[in-house]
């Protein structure tokens, strides 16, 4: 088991895993610890930027599907 420790990818996942797990909370606890308007401010400019980011994967997830759609139908039937 000792080798698993000097893999390299080993390392790379295990810093991303805790990376996710705590940026949230960091995140948080800065937001919290700001003051009452810029607390506000930062909340209302983290829900528009998290809105315009799930719009953005809306958006490409469906030019996609539109760009699988036409390809089927440009393709010759055999």
């Amino acid at each position: 088991m000792a080798w698993l420790f000097r893999e390299r990818w080993f390392w790379i996942v295990f810093l991303a895993l805790v990376t996710i797990i705590l940026a949230p909370f960091i995140v948080v606890s800065v937001i919290l610890s700001l003051p009452p308007i810029f607390r506000l401010v930062s909340m209302i400019v983290l829900v528009v930027c998290w809105g315009v980011a799930g719009a953005y994967k809306e958006w490409t997830k469906s030019k996609r599907e539109e760009a699988n759609k036409q390809e089927k139908i440009s393709e010759p039937a055999a």
